[in-house]
């Protein structure tokens, strides 16, 4: 969790709130906080699964995995956790990830739609 993740949902509650109930969570030792990825502003937090596994992925050799999602999935974070424009959450659109970067022929594609 991160302020840019936090402020792309709809929430009621305020960002303050959120990081305060956060590091209570981080003071007894249910999950983590730090800078983890790369790129983003301030204060993360994660589980500590989510760590190991972070850092798994950014050890591990490129394999030409390819990953297709809707661009209206929840898992489309291009131009918020990922480089790139962000992509418009359009029905029907896809994304095509490979070893987690966004494939530039289905960035054009999506911001060439807009």
């Amino acid at each position: 969790m991160s302020r840019e993740l936090a402020t792309r949902e709809s929430l009621t509650i305020q960002w303050r709130d959120i990081l305060r109930a956060l590091r209570r969570l981080e003071a007894r030792g249910e999950i983590r906080g730090g800078r983890f990825i790369q790129g983003l502003i301030g204060e993360q937090f994660a589980l500590p699964e989510a760590i190991d596994r972070l850092r798994a992925v950014r050890r591990s050799a490129e394999t030409g995995e390819r990953v297709t999602i809707a661009t209206s999935d929840p898992c489309n974070l291009v131009g918020i956790l990922l480089p790139g424009q962000k992509v418009p959450s359009r029905l029907g659109s896809k994304l095509t990830l490979i070893d987690g970067v966004p494939e530039e022929e289905a960035l054009l594609g999506a911001v060439a739609a807009d």
